[in-house]
């Protein structure tokens, strides 16, 4: 397979990661863990061709022509990317409300070997060392720093994770943001007065390494206007695969 073709399956595999589809291919929900509701339509773009998926309760004259428009779509690859056809996708899939365009994301594909130096310590779920540390938050609670960010209760640790610690207190944690049954996509969030001190980029590439997800291909999303996370993916060397354009 050349690469124009692998780039095309990554994304295939992007989609099946983050979206939950029925038979005929139509969009659900998003994946694992949260399930929350998917987009009216998704296309990811590369270098070499778009994918695309369209939600199952979108009426089949609609899906038809944005078949056709898709089709016509120069390949969205680039960071600042844009459909041609945006104008025309909104007016068709705007209903009883206005439909409206996410700020586009830029996808990242994790090498096969991921090299990334760190002296930060980090815990992973699934670990002795990882299960020592559920077992105190399920007595003690959560630490205030992973409350911070949004982290309510243990349920909220979205298997696997992997938590940079900065001394005994987690600074960064990366996450399972989707889960599919080839892919997983991370998530990172890091406590706000630490940022920019490397805990974000060794907490990914913690999850990037963690025994749970091998087997699987591993994406990293960010949305375009987060430069600190993208500069997470370019520490870790991560492939730069293609743009993804959500409409709800």
């Amino acid at each position: 397979m050349n690469r124009a073709s692998r780039n095309l399956e990554h994304l295939v595999t992007n989609l099946d990661t983050c979206m939950a589809l029925d038979r005929h291919g139509r969009l659900v929900s998003q994946n694992f863990p949260d399930l929350s509701p998917a987009p009216q339509l998704l296309i990811l773009g590369c270098e070499s061709g778009n994918v695309f998926g369209v939600r199952r309760d979108v009426p089949g004259e609609v899906v038809h022509r944005i078949v056709e428009l898709v089709a016509t779509e120069p390949p969205l690859f680039g960071p600042n990317s844009r459909p041609v056809h945006l104008d025309q996708y909104l007016d068709l899939l705007s209903g009883d409300m206005t439909a409206q365009l996410r700020t586009p994301n830029m996808v990242f594909l994790a090498p096969d070997r991921l090299t990334y130096s760190h002296e930060i310590h980090l815990v992973c779920s699934g670990t002795p060392e990882g299960d020592r540390l559920t077992g105190k938050i399920r007595v003690e609670g959560m630490p205030p720093e992973l409350v911070g960010l949004g982290f309510s209760e243990i349920d909220d640790l979205w298997l696997p994770w992997c938590i940079a610690m900065n001394e005994e207190q987690p600074a960064a944690i990366g996450f399972t943001a989707r889960l599919g049954d080839r892919g997983a996509e991370a998530g990172v969030m890091t406590v706000p007065e630490l940022r920019r001190r490397g805990f974000g980029a060794a907490a990914v590439s913690g999850w990037l390494g963690h025994q749970d997800l091998r087997g699987k291909t591993l994406f990293y999303s960010t949305n375009r206007s987060n430069g600190a996370s993208q500069q997470v993916a370019q520490k870790l060397g991560l492939k730069y695969l293609g743009s993804s354009f959500s409409i709800f």
